[in-house]
Protein backbone atom coordinates (compact mmCIF):
# COMPACT_ATOMS: atom_id res chain seq x y z
CA UNK A 1 0.00 0.00 0.00
CA UNK A 2 1.30 3.74 -0.96
CA UNK A 3 2.40 5.75 1.94
CA UNK A 4 1.55 9.33 2.15
CA UNK A 5 1.83 11.94 4.53
CA UNK A 6 -0.03 15.10 3.68
CA UNK A 7 -0.54 18.46 5.12
CA UNK A 8 -3.98 19.40 4.90
CA UNK A 9 -5.25 22.93 4.70
CA UNK A 10 -9.36 22.46 5.95
CA UNK A 11 -11.62 24.68 4.08
CA UNK A 12 -14.74 24.22 5.89
CA UNK A 13 -17.24 25.54 8.44
CA UNK A 14 -20.41 24.56 9.83
CA UNK A 15 -23.63 26.54 9.43
CA UNK A 16 -25.59 27.67 11.98
CA UNK A 17 -28.06 25.31 11.37
CA UNK A 18 -26.05 22.48 12.15
CA UNK A 19 -24.54 23.06 15.72
CA UNK A 20 -24.69 19.27 16.56
CA UNK A 21 -22.13 18.39 13.94
CA UNK A 22 -18.21 18.79 15.26
CA UNK A 23 -15.90 21.23 14.09
CA UNK A 24 -14.00 19.95 11.35
CA UNK A 25 -11.85 23.41 10.98
CA UNK A 26 -7.85 23.17 11.42
CA UNK A 27 -8.00 19.12 10.80
CA UNK A 28 -7.41 16.91 7.06
CA UNK A 29 -10.58 16.01 6.00
CA UNK A 30 -12.10 13.62 2.82
CA UNK A 31 -14.48 16.07 0.43
CA UNK A 32 -17.62 14.72 -0.34
CA UNK A 33 -18.49 15.11 -4.23
CA UNK A 34 -21.76 13.58 -3.68
CA UNK A 35 -24.93 15.77 -2.22
CA UNK A 36 -23.97 19.08 -3.54
CA UNK A 37 -27.44 20.25 -4.04
CA UNK A 38 -28.60 19.62 -0.39
CA UNK A 39 -25.42 22.06 0.72
CA UNK A 40 -27.00 25.23 2.14
CA UNK A 41 -25.15 28.41 0.51
CA UNK A 42 -22.47 29.87 2.26
CA UNK A 43 -18.87 30.18 2.29
CA UNK A 44 -15.84 28.60 2.83
CA UNK A 45 -13.12 30.39 5.41
CA UNK A 46 -9.74 29.31 5.41
CA UNK A 47 -8.06 29.36 8.91
CA UNK A 48 -4.28 29.99 7.09
CA UNK A 49 -2.90 29.37 4.06
CA UNK A 50 0.40 27.50 5.26
CA UNK A 51 -0.01 23.73 4.30
CA UNK A 52 2.16 22.19 2.13
CA UNK A 53 5.58 24.00 0.81
CA UNK A 54 6.35 22.78 -1.91
CA UNK A 55 9.96 24.20 -2.41
CA UNK A 56 10.55 23.25 1.55
CA UNK A 57 12.02 19.73 2.57
CA UNK A 58 9.84 16.67 1.04
CA UNK A 59 8.93 14.05 3.36
CA UNK A 60 11.67 11.32 4.04
CA UNK A 61 9.26 8.73 5.70
CA UNK A 62 5.64 9.21 4.19
CA UNK A 63 3.34 7.48 5.76
CA UNK A 64 -0.40 6.76 5.20
CA UNK A 65 -3.66 7.45 8.13
CA UNK A 66 -5.30 4.26 8.18
CA UNK A 67 -8.90 3.86 7.68
CA UNK A 68 -9.64 4.63 11.46
CA UNK A 69 -7.84 7.31 11.49
CA UNK A 70 -8.60 9.01 8.33
CA UNK A 71 -10.69 12.14 9.71
CA UNK A 72 -14.16 12.35 6.82
CA UNK A 73 -16.19 15.42 6.73
CA UNK A 74 -19.86 14.86 6.75
CA UNK A 75 -21.54 16.83 4.35
CA UNK A 76 -24.87 17.16 5.91
CA UNK A 77 -24.57 20.71 7.72
CA UNK A 78 -21.62 22.16 5.82
CA UNK A 79 -21.44 25.09 3.59
CA UNK A 80 -20.06 25.28 0.32
CA UNK A 81 -18.70 28.46 -2.04
CA UNK A 82 -16.29 27.62 -4.51
CA UNK A 83 -16.57 30.93 -6.62
CA UNK A 84 -18.36 33.11 -8.23
CA UNK A 85 -20.34 30.59 -10.20
CA UNK A 86 -22.67 29.03 -7.65
CA UNK A 87 -22.71 25.28 -6.46
CA UNK A 88 -26.33 24.26 -6.91
CA UNK A 89 -28.19 21.21 -8.21
CA UNK A 90 -28.07 22.54 -11.53
CA UNK A 91 -24.26 21.21 -11.54
CA UNK A 92 -24.94 17.88 -9.57
CA UNK A 93 -27.40 16.65 -12.62
CA UNK A 94 -25.09 17.83 -15.29
CA UNK A 95 -21.84 16.38 -14.18
CA UNK A 96 -23.96 13.28 -13.26
CA UNK A 97 -22.20 12.02 -9.85
CA UNK A 98 -23.82 9.22 -9.26
CA UNK A 99 -21.39 7.86 -6.88
CA UNK A 100 -19.43 8.68 -4.04
CA UNK A 101 -15.97 10.87 -5.34
CA UNK A 102 -13.94 12.04 -2.94
CA UNK A 103 -10.42 13.49 -2.58
CA UNK A 104 -7.54 14.88 -0.79
CA UNK A 105 -7.13 18.57 -1.37
CA UNK A 106 -3.75 20.11 -0.34
CA UNK A 107 -3.01 24.26 -0.27
CA UNK A 108 0.82 24.98 -0.65
CA UNK A 109 3.13 27.67 -1.20
CA UNK A 110 5.54 27.41 -4.11
CA UNK A 111 8.33 30.55 -5.54
CA UNK A 112 7.65 31.86 -8.83
CA UNK A 113 8.22 35.43 -10.36
CA UNK A 114 6.64 38.94 -10.33
CA UNK A 115 6.42 41.38 -13.03
CA UNK A 116 9.94 42.57 -12.78
CA UNK A 117 11.28 38.89 -13.02
CA UNK A 118 11.64 38.90 -9.26
CA UNK A 119 11.46 35.94 -6.77
CA UNK A 120 7.80 35.76 -5.07
CA UNK A 121 6.29 32.99 -3.15
CA UNK A 122 2.75 32.22 -4.65
CA UNK A 123 -0.03 29.65 -3.40
CA UNK A 124 -2.27 27.13 -5.33
CA UNK A 125 -4.29 24.00 -4.77
CA UNK A 126 -3.69 20.41 -5.58
CA UNK A 127 -6.51 18.03 -5.67
CA UNK A 128 -5.56 14.32 -5.35
CA UNK A 129 -7.91 11.06 -5.76
CA UNK A 130 -8.93 9.29 -3.29
CA UNK A 131 -7.31 5.95 -4.21
CA UNK A 132 -3.94 7.90 -4.45
CA UNK A 133 -3.62 6.44 -8.24
CA UNK A 134 -2.61 9.28 -10.56
CA UNK A 135 -3.64 9.26 -14.28
CA UNK A 136 -2.66 12.12 -15.12
CA UNK A 137 -1.78 15.58 -14.27
CA UNK A 138 -4.40 18.54 -15.23
CA UNK A 139 -2.98 21.84 -14.92
CA UNK A 140 -6.00 24.04 -14.79
CA UNK A 141 -5.87 28.22 -15.12
CA UNK A 142 -8.71 29.65 -13.10
CA UNK A 143 -11.37 32.09 -14.57
CA UNK A 144 -11.82 35.85 -13.12
CA UNK A 145 -12.52 36.42 -9.82
CA UNK A 146 -12.84 39.15 -7.94
CA UNK A 147 -12.60 37.96 -3.87
CA UNK A 148 -9.76 35.90 -2.01
CA UNK A 149 -12.27 33.51 -0.63
CA UNK A 150 -12.53 32.19 -4.54
CA UNK A 151 -8.89 31.61 -4.85
CA UNK A 152 -8.12 28.07 -5.16
CA UNK A 153 -6.06 28.21 -2.22
CA UNK A 154 -8.85 29.27 -0.34
CA UNK A 155 -11.90 26.86 -1.67
CA UNK A 156 -12.54 23.97 -3.47
CA UNK A 157 -12.08 24.57 -7.01
CA UNK A 158 -14.97 23.05 -9.27
CA UNK A 159 -12.02 21.78 -11.49
CA UNK A 160 -11.35 19.55 -8.31
CA UNK A 161 -14.00 17.30 -9.30
CA UNK A 162 -11.66 15.37 -12.22
CA UNK A 163 -10.03 14.49 -9.36
CA UNK A 164 -12.38 11.94 -8.52
CA UNK A 165 -11.82 10.03 -12.00
CA UNK A 166 -7.62 9.62 -11.09
CA UNK A 167 -6.52 12.62 -12.14
CA UNK A 168 -4.30 15.03 -9.71
CA UNK A 169 -5.49 18.66 -10.55
CA UNK A 170 -2.90 21.52 -9.90
CA UNK A 171 -4.67 25.17 -9.89
CA UNK A 172 -2.48 27.77 -8.95
CA UNK A 173 -3.89 31.11 -7.12
CA UNK A 174 -2.55 34.47 -9.57
CA UNK A 175 -0.87 37.28 -8.18
CA UNK A 176 -3.17 39.05 -5.90
CA UNK A 177 -4.98 36.05 -4.74
CA UNK A 178 -3.96 33.89 -1.85
CA UNK A 179 -0.36 34.57 -0.53
CA UNK A 180 -0.03 37.35 -1.93
CA UNK A 181 -4.09 39.06 -1.54
CA UNK A 182 -2.44 42.37 -0.46
CA UNK A 183 -0.75 43.17 -3.99
CA UNK A 184 -2.85 43.98 -6.82
CA UNK A 185 -3.72 41.31 -9.54
CA UNK A 186 -2.39 42.28 -12.72
CA UNK A 187 -5.31 41.11 -14.55
CA UNK A 188 -4.76 39.23 -17.68
CA UNK A 189 -0.76 39.53 -17.99
CA UNK A 190 -0.35 36.98 -20.53
CA UNK A 191 3.11 35.63 -19.97
CA UNK A 192 3.55 36.43 -16.37
CA UNK A 193 0.10 34.63 -15.26
CA UNK A 194 0.99 31.26 -17.42
CA UNK A 195 4.96 31.19 -15.98
CA UNK A 196 2.79 31.13 -12.10
CA UNK A 197 0.83 28.64 -13.27
CA UNK A 198 3.50 26.58 -15.37
CA UNK A 199 5.91 27.12 -11.78
CA UNK A 200 2.98 25.62 -9.85
CA UNK A 201 3.40 22.50 -11.78
CA UNK A 202 7.19 21.80 -11.61
CA UNK A 203 7.19 22.52 -7.98
CA UNK A 204 4.14 20.20 -7.57
CA UNK A 205 5.74 17.50 -9.54
CA UNK A 206 8.79 16.46 -7.24
CA UNK A 207 5.88 16.56 -4.28
CA UNK A 208 4.19 14.13 -6.05
CA UNK A 209 7.11 11.75 -7.27
CA UNK A 210 8.34 12.01 -3.21
CA UNK A 211 4.77 10.99 -2.00
CA UNK A 212 5.48 7.89 -4.54
CA UNK A 213 2.13 9.44 -6.37
CA UNK A 214 3.93 10.10 -9.65
CA UNK A 215 1.47 9.83 -12.45
CA UNK A 216 1.24 6.86 -14.81
CA UNK A 217 1.57 9.08 -17.83
CA UNK A 218 3.79 11.78 -17.83
CA UNK A 219 1.81 13.24 -20.34
CA UNK A 220 -0.39 16.37 -19.34
CA UNK A 221 -3.64 18.12 -19.87
CA UNK A 222 -3.99 21.37 -19.85
CA UNK A 223 -7.48 23.71 -19.08
CA UNK A 224 -9.11 26.81 -19.01
CA UNK A 225 -12.09 29.05 -18.96
CA UNK A 226 -12.45 32.60 -19.57
CA UNK A 227 -9.34 34.30 -17.88
CA UNK A 228 -8.31 30.77 -17.67
CA UNK A 229 -9.04 30.12 -21.59
CA UNK A 230 -6.03 32.54 -22.65
CA UNK A 231 -4.01 31.79 -20.05
CA UNK A 232 -3.82 28.02 -20.65
CA UNK A 233 -3.63 29.02 -24.36
CA UNK A 234 -0.61 31.01 -22.80
CA UNK A 235 0.84 28.23 -20.96
CA UNK A 236 0.85 25.46 -23.93
CA UNK A 237 2.64 28.12 -25.71
CA UNK A 238 5.35 28.32 -23.06
CA UNK A 239 5.71 25.14 -22.94
CA UNK A 240 6.15 24.40 -26.95
CA UNK A 241 8.43 27.18 -26.57
CA UNK A 242 10.65 26.57 -23.66
CA UNK A 243 9.76 23.11 -22.31
CA UNK A 244 9.56 20.81 -25.39
CA UNK A 245 9.96 17.37 -23.59
CA UNK A 246 6.73 18.28 -21.66
CA UNK A 247 4.26 16.31 -23.54
CA UNK A 248 0.50 17.75 -23.54
CA UNK A 249 -2.57 15.13 -24.32
CA UNK A 250 -4.87 18.07 -24.96
CA UNK A 251 -5.70 21.78 -23.94
CA UNK A 252 -9.27 22.56 -23.37
CA UNK A 253 -9.68 26.11 -23.85
CA UNK A 254 -12.86 27.68 -22.97
CA UNK A 255 -14.30 31.22 -23.59
CA UNK A 256 -11.04 33.30 -23.55
CA UNK A 257 -10.04 36.64 -24.72
CA UNK A 258 -7.16 35.64 -26.69
CA UNK A 259 -7.25 39.32 -28.19
CA UNK A 260 -6.89 41.84 -25.71
CA UNK A 261 -6.93 44.44 -28.13
CA UNK A 262 -10.06 43.12 -29.88
CA UNK A 263 -11.86 42.66 -26.47
CA UNK A 264 -10.70 45.96 -25.12
CA UNK A 265 -12.19 47.43 -29.04
CA UNK A 266 -15.57 45.83 -28.31
CA UNK A 267 -16.54 46.60 -25.07
CA UNK A 268 -15.50 50.01 -26.33
CA UNK A 269 -17.49 49.93 -29.81
CA UNK A 270 -21.00 48.68 -28.05
CA UNK A 271 -20.21 50.85 -24.88
CA UNK A 272 -21.68 48.17 -22.86
CA UNK A 273 -20.28 45.09 -21.08
CA UNK A 274 -21.67 42.21 -19.08
CA UNK A 275 -18.39 42.13 -16.81
CA UNK A 276 -18.17 46.25 -15.88
CA UNK A 277 -15.29 45.62 -13.36
CA UNK A 278 -13.38 44.31 -16.02
CA UNK A 279 -12.51 47.51 -17.87
CA UNK A 280 -10.25 48.90 -14.62
CA UNK A 281 -9.20 45.49 -13.88
CA UNK A 282 -7.37 45.19 -17.64
CA UNK A 283 -6.32 48.54 -17.41
CA UNK A 284 -4.69 48.00 -13.91
CA UNK A 285 -3.39 44.77 -15.13
CA UNK A 286 -2.00 46.12 -18.18
CA UNK A 287 -0.37 48.79 -16.15
CA UNK A 288 1.43 46.63 -13.60
CA UNK A 289 2.60 43.94 -16.00
CA UNK A 290 4.31 46.30 -18.42
CA UNK A 291 5.30 49.08 -16.14
CA UNK A 292 3.20 51.34 -18.25
CA UNK A 293 3.07 54.06 -15.16
CA UNK A 294 -0.43 54.98 -16.32
CA UNK A 295 -2.36 57.93 -15.13
CA UNK A 296 -5.77 56.75 -13.91
CA UNK A 297 -7.07 59.31 -13.50
CA UNK A 298 -6.82 59.70 -17.54
CA UNK A 299 -8.60 56.11 -17.88
CA UNK A 300 -11.25 56.47 -14.90
CA UNK A 301 -14.12 58.85 -14.26
CA UNK A 302 -14.01 60.70 -10.98
CA UNK A 303 -16.57 57.69 -9.60
CA UNK A 304 -14.91 54.86 -10.39
CA UNK A 305 -11.12 56.52 -9.90
CA UNK A 306 -12.46 57.56 -5.60
CA UNK A 307 -14.01 53.53 -5.73
CA UNK A 308 -11.79 51.56 -7.32
CA UNK A 309 -9.14 50.82 -4.41
CA UNK A 310 -11.50 48.71 -2.99
CA UNK A 311 -13.83 47.63 -5.78
CA UNK A 312 -10.98 45.68 -7.02
CA UNK A 313 -8.05 45.48 -4.63
CA UNK A 314 -9.20 44.84 -1.54
CA UNK A 315 -10.30 41.84 -2.55
CA UNK A 316 -13.65 41.71 -0.40
CA UNK A 317 -16.42 41.12 -3.32
CA UNK A 318 -16.90 38.52 -5.83
CA UNK A 319 -16.67 39.82 -9.48
CA UNK A 320 -20.39 40.01 -8.92
CA UNK A 321 -20.62 42.17 -6.42
CA UNK A 322 -18.31 44.37 -8.03
CA UNK A 323 -20.57 44.99 -10.73
CA UNK A 324 -22.89 45.77 -8.32
CA UNK A 325 -20.80 48.36 -6.72
CA UNK A 326 -19.70 50.03 -9.91
CA UNK A 327 -23.18 49.90 -10.37
CA UNK A 328 -23.52 50.58 -14.54
CA UNK A 329 -22.92 48.68 -17.77
CA UNK A 330 -22.25 51.54 -19.78
CA UNK A 331 -18.46 51.79 -20.16
CA UNK A 332 -18.81 55.71 -20.92
CA UNK A 333 -20.29 56.17 -17.27
CA UNK A 334 -17.07 54.99 -15.61
CA UNK A 335 -14.56 55.76 -18.19
CA UNK A 336 -13.70 59.31 -20.10
CA UNK A 337 -13.19 59.84 -23.75
CA UNK A 338 -9.41 59.76 -23.85
CA UNK A 339 -9.31 55.94 -22.25
CA UNK A 340 -12.27 55.13 -25.29
CA UNK A 341 -9.60 56.85 -27.89
CA UNK A 342 -6.95 55.09 -28.95
CA UNK A 343 -5.47 58.48 -30.62
CA UNK A 344 -3.78 59.76 -27.30
CA UNK A 345 -0.89 58.73 -26.08
CA UNK A 346 -2.25 56.90 -23.00
CA UNK A 347 -5.02 55.04 -24.28
CA UNK A 348 -2.35 54.13 -27.34
CA UNK A 349 0.36 52.93 -24.66
CA UNK A 350 -2.28 50.58 -23.18
CA UNK A 351 -3.20 49.12 -26.50
CA UNK A 352 0.57 48.11 -27.59
CA UNK A 353 0.37 46.28 -24.16
CA UNK A 354 -2.97 45.07 -24.87
CA UNK A 355 -1.58 43.33 -28.20
CA UNK A 356 1.88 42.28 -25.94
CA UNK A 357 -0.70 40.11 -24.17
CA UNK A 358 -2.27 38.64 -26.22
CA UNK A 359 -1.82 34.95 -27.17
CA UNK A 360 -4.32 34.79 -30.62
CA UNK A 361 -0.80 35.98 -32.58
CA UNK A 362 2.08 34.25 -30.83
CA UNK A 363 2.46 31.10 -32.47
CA UNK A 364 0.32 28.11 -34.35
CA UNK A 365 -0.51 25.13 -31.54
CA UNK A 366 1.16 22.03 -31.88
CA UNK A 367 -0.69 20.05 -29.26
CA UNK A 368 -4.65 19.05 -29.61
CA UNK A 369 -6.97 21.81 -28.44
CA UNK A 370 -10.40 21.80 -28.30
CA UNK A 371 -11.68 25.30 -28.09
CA UNK A 372 -15.15 26.05 -26.88
CA UNK A 373 -17.39 28.94 -26.70
CA UNK A 374 -20.94 30.30 -26.72
CA UNK A 375 -22.26 32.60 -29.69
CA UNK A 376 -24.08 34.10 -26.94
CA UNK A 377 -21.36 35.01 -24.33
CA UNK A 378 -22.65 37.95 -22.77
CA UNK A 379 -19.20 38.71 -21.23
CA UNK A 380 -16.29 37.64 -23.64
CA UNK A 381 -16.76 38.58 -27.01
CA UNK A 382 -17.15 35.66 -29.41
CA UNK A 383 -15.11 37.45 -31.81
CA UNK A 384 -11.86 36.31 -29.29
CA UNK A 385 -12.56 32.87 -30.56
CA UNK A 386 -13.12 33.68 -34.28
CA UNK A 387 -10.33 35.66 -34.55
CA UNK A 388 -8.19 32.63 -32.87
CA UNK A 389 -9.65 30.21 -35.50
CA UNK A 390 -8.41 32.18 -38.29
CA UNK A 391 -4.66 32.88 -36.86
CA UNK A 392 -4.54 29.23 -35.37
CA UNK A 393 -5.78 27.47 -38.56
CA UNK A 394 -3.16 25.42 -39.11
CA UNK A 395 -3.02 23.65 -35.76
CA UNK A 396 -5.07 20.97 -34.52
CA UNK A 397 -8.08 22.21 -32.63
CA UNK A 398 -11.50 21.18 -32.74
CA UNK A 399 -14.16 23.73 -32.27
CA UNK A 400 -17.60 23.97 -30.95
CA UNK A 401 -19.01 27.41 -30.84
CA UNK A 402 -22.49 26.39 -30.23
CA UNK A 403 -25.09 28.35 -28.91
CA UNK A 404 -24.88 27.37 -25.16
CA UNK A 405 -26.21 30.45 -23.51
CA UNK A 406 -24.34 33.17 -21.31
CA UNK A 407 -21.02 33.08 -20.24
CA UNK A 408 -22.03 31.33 -16.98
CA UNK A 409 -24.15 28.83 -18.35
CA UNK A 410 -21.55 28.16 -21.13
CA UNK A 411 -19.13 27.78 -18.04
CA UNK A 412 -21.14 24.81 -16.92
CA UNK A 413 -21.42 22.96 -20.38
CA UNK A 414 -17.99 23.41 -20.85
CA UNK A 415 -17.72 21.69 -17.50
CA UNK A 416 -19.74 19.19 -18.41
CA UNK A 417 -18.03 18.31 -21.33
CA UNK A 418 -14.45 18.40 -20.37
CA UNK A 419 -15.56 16.23 -17.48
CA UNK A 420 -17.30 13.46 -19.64
CA UNK A 421 -13.93 13.43 -22.10
CA UNK A 422 -11.60 13.04 -18.85
CA UNK A 423 -13.79 10.13 -16.82
CA UNK A 424 -13.61 7.61 -20.09
CA UNK A 425 -11.18 4.50 -19.83
CA UNK A 426 -7.56 5.88 -20.85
Amino acid sequence: MKKLTIYLLALVTLVSCAPEQPDFVNFPYWWNFVDVESLPSGSFHPTSISAVNFNGPLPATPSLPGAEEAQRADTTGLSYYASSLPATSVVQSMLGFTQAKRAWQIAGVYSSIDQNGDSITLSGKLVLPEDLQVRNIVVVSHYTIGANFEAPSQCFPFEGILAGYGYAVVIADYIGFGATSSLPHPYMAGELTATNVLDFYYSVLPYLNAIEMTPMDSSIYLMGYSQGGATTMMVQYLIERDHPDLKIKRNFAGAGPYDLAATYDKWMSDDLTGIPCAVPMIIQGMNIADNLNLDYSIFFKQRLLDSYEDIINSKKYTVKQQGELIGVNRLSDIVTEECRDKRTESSFKLYRALMRNSVAYLWWPQAPVYMFHSQDDDTVPFKNSQIAREEWDLSNIEYNFGHYGNHMKGYLTFLTIVTNFLKQPA
